[in-house]
C-alpha cells in the first residue's frame, strides 16, 4: 500500500512537472526596442534599419528590424523629411520608435581665434564651439570633455598639430590644432 502511494506520489509530480515545462515554452517572449539614434536628426541617407534592434528580456538575444516588420505606411515615411513614429511587429508583439530625418546636416568648428599657433594655456575647450546646420536651420553646442576622447584630451595639452574628434550624436566631426609650448616665442 505504501509503495503504491509513493508510486503514485511521484507519477503525479513527474505529470505536474512535465506539464509546467510545457506552458513555459508556450509563454511570449517579450522584446525590448533598441535605436541609438532615438531623437536625433540624421540624414535620410544614412538610416539604417539595421540601427534598430530588438532585444529579448528572457534569453538576452537580439533581432535586427528588417523590412519585413514595418508596414509599406511607415517604410515610405524613412524617405521623407520629418519626424516619424515607426511600428515594428515582431513576434506577436508591437513596438514603436521615432526617427527625425533631414535632407542636409552639416558641421562646422569656431573657436574665438585661430587654431592654429595656439600657446597650450592660451587653449580653453569652452571656447570650442559646434556649429550644426540641418536643413539651413543652425545650431551652436559648446564642446565638452565628454565630447572627447581621453587621449584627445591629452593631446589638447600637448604641443604639437594635433587631429582631435569631437564625438556628437553618434557622429565624428574632425578638426585640426597646432598648439605651441607655452615657453616658445610669439
Amino acid at each position: 500500500m505504501k509503495k503504491r502511494f509513493l508510486l503514485l506520489n511521484i507519477l503525479v509530480l513527474m505529470l505536474f512537472v512535465l506539464c509546467s515545462c510545457n506552458n513555459k515554452n508556450d509563454e511570449i517572449d517579450k522584446y525590448t526596442l533598441l535605436y541609438k539614434n532615438q531623437y536625433q536628426t540624421i540624414e535620410i541617407g544614412e538610416f539604417k534599419l539595421s540601427d534598430v534592434v530588438l532585444v529579448s528580456e528572457k534569453y538576452s538575444t537580439s533581432v535586427c528590424v528588417d523590412e519585413t516588420m514595418i508596414s509599406s505606411e511607415d517604410l515610405e515615411k524613412l524617405n521623407n523629411v520629418g519626424t516619424h513614429v515607426i511600428k515594428v511587429k515582431y513576434n506577436k508583439q508591437e513596438f514603436e520608435f521615432v526617427v527625425v530625418l533631414a535632407n542636409e546636416i552639416s558641421y562646422e568648428i569656431n573657436y574665438k581665434n585661430s587654431l592654429e599657433n595656439l600657446k597650450i594655456d592660451d587653449f580653453k575647450l569652452e571656447d570650442l564651439e559646434l556649429k550644426i546646420t540641418i536643413d539651413g536651420n543652425i545650431q551652436r553646442v559648446k564642446v565638452t570633455e565628454s565630447m572627447l576622447s581621453s587621449e584627445d584630451l591629452v593631446l589638447l595639452k600637448t604641443a604639437g598639430t594635433h587631429t582631435v574628434v569631437i564625438n556628437y550624436n553618434s557622429k565624428e566631426i574632425l578638426f585640426s590644432i597646432t598648439l605651441l609650448s607655452n615657453n616658445s616665442d610669439d
